[in-house]
């Protein structure tokens, strides 16, 4: 499910280096969904005109590392890079 307080485009926040949004799961989970094509804005503008918080993504999977603590744990996120990768 989409988790709309936590979509992040170039239009509300200019000064982010990134533009990404996350899902959630009915338990809580949470994976980040990064937007990297030239012009975001057509994958922006879908998540506005969405009818439904329901939500499937077709993207590449990224490992990524989060240092914490002295030590490092793996998490994932998915990369889009077209507005044709996401479903409602």
């Amino acid at each position: 499910m989409l988790d709309p307080v936590n979509i992040f485009d170039k239009q509300h926040y200019p000064q982010l280096p990134y533009e990404k949004f996350v899902l959630k799961d009915g338990r809580g989970h949470a994976v980040e969904v990064w937007a990297v094509a030239a012009d975001n804005s057509p994958i922006f503008r879908k998540l506005a005109r969405r009818g439904s918080d329901q939500i499937a993504v077709t993207g590449r999977l990224e490992a990524v590392k989060l240092p914490v603590m002295g030590q490092c744990t793996l998490n994932v996120k998915v990369v889009i890079d077209d507005a044709d990768q996401i479903a409602f």
